[in-house]
């Protein structure tokens, strides 16, 4: 090899280090970015084409769900609710702040009102301190959906002139027809914390983000499970220092490279 050559097999290594480590101190900068611009939360988005991932994903995604449960986890998800046998006022309605309300009737001439909504694990209530002026909050047996039951509901402040404890509510969620027995008014003026931005719940419908141990007997079933626990993998992770946040990182990618191998993947 002359010395040419040399030269440019020596600058040519030297580029390519220097590239790596512009790359790796880039990362480390964004990586360090994306903690002190957090304030010790980070939500949590489970990302995949819904409509087509069937079979083993399920049970991979409930054993995704099982991992994230060791972490100190928190199931926050606004999906709306669409009741069908109650006259629900305007401002109940999801988009009413912005306007754009949706009314429609269904097949059966009952007109569908698309409810604010939050599905919470059991451990929000205790971190963000919501109580209840009237009834109970989420026990374990609630987080369990039994098909034999409705599924427990506590209400905003603003519902208690229409709604009481013991009243039930039918309504979809994620498309699947379910009951709903009240248990609880909430205190006037709870709140919910979503990583610094607080919503207030006076006008919103809890329900628990419950887990679904029943195998699906066909096709429809499976889907709705699989958006659930979908759901399930998108919500708050707390973290208390820059290692946990770090462990937390490491965790969340061991899940997506060994647990959600078909599709699919939990963006932190």
């Amino acid at each position: 090899m002359s010395k040419q050559q040399s030269k440019f097999k020596i600058r040519g290594i030297f580029v390519v280090g220097f590239l790596i480590l512009t790359f790796s101190c880039l990362f480390l900068l964004l990586f360090l970015l994306s903690y002190y611009n957090k304030n010790n939360w980070s939500t949590l988005y489970f990302e995949a084409d819904l409509t087509r991932i069937y079979g083993n994903s399920l049970n991979e995604l409930k054993d995704a769900y099982k991992e994230i449960k060791n972490l100190d986890y928190y199931e926050v998800n606004n999906q709306f609710l669409e009741i069908t046998n109650k006259t629900i006022p305007d401002e109940f309605l999801y988009g009413y702040e912005y306007g754009n309300i949706v009314k429609q009737k269904n097949k059966e001439g009952n007109i569908v009102y698309q409810t604010k909504c939050f599905q919470l694990s059991e451990n929000c209530f205790s971190r963000f301190d919501i109580t209840v002026e009237e009834g109970r909050i989420f026990c374990d047996e609630d987080m369990i959906c039994n098909s034999t039951k409705s599924i427990p509901m506590i209400v905003g402040s603003e519902y208690a002139a229409d709604l009481k404890i013991g009243d039930i509510l039918v309504g979809k969620y994620i498309q699947n027809e379910l009951t709903y027995e009240v248990i609880g008014i909430l205190d006037k003026d709870a709140n919910i914390n979503l990583g610094g931005k607080e919503v207030n719940l006076d006008r919103y419908l809890l329900i628990p983000s419950f887990d679904m141990m029943t195998v699906p007997k066909n096709e429809s079933e499976e889907l709705f499970q699989v958006r659930h626990y979908a759901n399930k993998l998108s919500g708050k992770l707390y973290y208390n220092s820059f290692s946990e946040f770090v462990k937390c990182y490491i965790r969340i990618d061991a899940i997506n490279r060994n647990v959600l191998v078909s599709e699919g993947k939990i963006i932190f």
